[in-house]
């Protein structure tokens, strides 16, 4: 998983810095940021794949249950995994 110090390190700035550029420039944290783009992948994921199951997806996307994935899930996209249609299409997420 990527965290915000392994970044601050490829950057060459300090975390604390990172953190506070990072909030002035997308208005919210690294982490939130992470987490955003991993449910947004997995999201990709399942709408490709319906019949991979939501554990499966969840670990592949870096989380260590399918539960705190789900609660994730729903908080960002505002739907449980398990009701995303196949046929969604999903924006793509920026690199």
């Amino acid at each position: 998983m990527i965290v915000r110090v392994i970044i601050a390190e490829d950057v060459g700035l300090p975390p604390r810095h990172l953190t506070r550029l990072f909030r002035d420039y997308e208005q919210e944290s690294v982490h939130a940021t992470l987490l955003h783009i991993r449910v947004t992948r997995a999201r990709e994921a399942l709408a490709a794949d319906p019949a991979r199951s939501v554990k499966q997806i969840a670990h592949a996307a870096g989380f260590r249950s399918a539960s705190h994935f789900t609660q994730c899930f729903k908080r960002i996209i505002g739907r449980l995994p398990g009701e995303t249609p196949a046929d969604e299409r999903v924006e793509p997420v920026r690199p």
